[in-house]
Parts: C-alpha cells; sequence; structure tokens
C-alpha cells in the first residue's frame, strides 16, 4: 500500500509540475476543482475553533505558505526525492498551514503528511511533543482519535519566518511583479 501511496504521490507531483508549466494554477477556473495543498476536507481534518494568534504586527498569507508547501514538494521532481525528506518541518508546515485555514488535523492525517513510514513519523512527533512544538488534544466526540494543535509560541516562530520569507521574496522580484 505505501508503495502504491509514494507512486501515486510521484505522478501527482509530475502533475502539478506539468500543470504549472502550462500556467494552470490548481483551483483556478478552468474546470478543475483541485483543493491547494493543506485544503483537504477528508477524514482527520476538521474546523478548529481556537487557532493560535500571531504575533502582534505579523501576519502571513495561507497562499504564501501553500506555494513553499508545493515547492518543497516538487524538489523530488529535480532531485532523488529520499533526498530531501525532514518529516518534522513537513509536520509542522501541514499543521501550521491547517491552522492558517481554521482547520486542525488528525495524528494519522499528520503521519500520513511526513511523507515518511508511520514508526518515523511516530518518532518525530514525539520529539515535537517532547520540545513543546505541538501538543496532542484528545476528540472529544472519539476517543481514538487524537488531533495535533501548534504550540503558540511555534505559531509565532514558524509566522515570524514566513513573513520574513515573504519579504526576502518580494525584495528579490523585479519592481512590476512585486506591485502585482
Amino acid at each position: 500500500m505505501k508503495d502504491d501511496l509514494h507512486s501515486l504521490a510521484a505522478r501527482l507531483e509530475h502533475l502539478s509540475a506539468t500543470l504549472d508549466r502550462l500556467g494552470i494554477k490548481a483551483g483556478c477556473d478552468v474546470g478543475l476543482d483541485v483543493p491547494p495543498v493543506g485544503a483537504n476536507d477528508g477524514p482527520g481534518v476538521e474546523p478548529f475553533a481556537a487557532a493560535p494568534k500571531p504575533a502582534p504586527g505579523q501576519t502571513v498569507g495561507v497562499a504564501f505558505v501553500e506555494a513553499v508547501m508545493r515547492s518543497r514538494q516538487r524538489r523530488s521532481s529535480f532531485l532523488e526525492g529520499d533526498l530531501l525528506f525532514d518529516p518534522a518541518w513537513a509536520m509542522l508546515l501541514d499543521i501550521y498551514c491547517a491552522t492558517l485555514r481554521g482547520k486542525r488535523l488528525a495524528v494519522t492525517a499528520v503521519l500520513i503528511g511526513s511523507g515518511v513510514p508511520d514508526t518515523t513519523a511516530l518518532r518525530y512527533l514525539k520529539v515535537l511533543e517532547e520540545r513543546g512544538h505541538v501538543v496532542r488534544v484528545p476528540d472529544e466526540t472519539d476517543r481514538r482519535r487524537s488531533f495535533v494543535k501548534i504550540a503558540q509560541p511555534t505559531f509565532e516562530g514558524m509566522t515570524a519566518y514566513f513573513a520574513a520569507l515573504e519579504s526576502d521574496t518580494i525584495a528579490i522580484l523585479p519592481p512590476k511583479m512585486a506591485l502585482s
């Protein structure tokens, strides 16, 4: 099953790169109804009422974070994917993006999004919990399931990181592009 998922992921990455080369954006008005990265409202993704708040004066657009996530996923189209994995960062990105969208992710969704075997992902998730970056929150309607919530300081740190990255990106664009 894992091989099938990896094969599907590779085909989706190739399709995404092809669409990008053709100038077709996911979810644009060309008959495609493809949600952007992190917008999956399937199993393991639920509305999240108590999302952490960014530090005063810092905001970041979810579209920018999703673009960074797509760019990160696209790397394996050009280089060997097994050399480019970072499960902890992948988990934090997924949880952060879901939080920005007002959603919360179940542990299972976080493990799948990490791109590594479940046992490896669980070890990384445990490290993130031990270091205070994330917290598991039991599902009040189904005690067999838990959600993963990003800790406030980590949320603020990631917001600051993406705000700086967005600013740096805009700074290197030609003036004509930076305004659009």
